[in-house]
């Protein structure tokens, strides 16, 4: 879980978002593609993954199945929120 002792919270885990509400989307960044939304969800990368990969540590490689590149930015929104912050690409270390 990701409780603090001062109150806050820590999100890393793929259990964590699905926790505290969030939602997990991703855009292909390869050429052509101009951030082409791709078809995967908090839910699938769970299924997949299981609830406990540590998603900022590694956020899972995967390749845009119309160009494929794995030029692919994760982002992280709220469920009813429009504010989003982009985690940036997964071929970066």
């Amino acid at each position: 879980m990701g409780h603090n002792p001062d109150g806050s919270i820590t999100v890393s885990k793929l259990g964590d978002y699905a926790e505290f509400g969030y939602t997990l989307s991703a855009t292909c960044e390869g050429f052509g593609c101009s951030r082409r939304p791709l078809a995967v969800t908090l839910e699938d990368l769970i299924r997949i993954f299981g609830p406990d990969w540590p998603f900022v540590e590694r956020k899972p490689r995967i390749k845009c199945q119309v160009c494929g590149s794995n030029r692919i930015s994760w982002i992280i929104g709220m469920s009813g929120r429009e504010d989003r912050k982009t985690l940036g690409h997964s071929h970066t270390p």
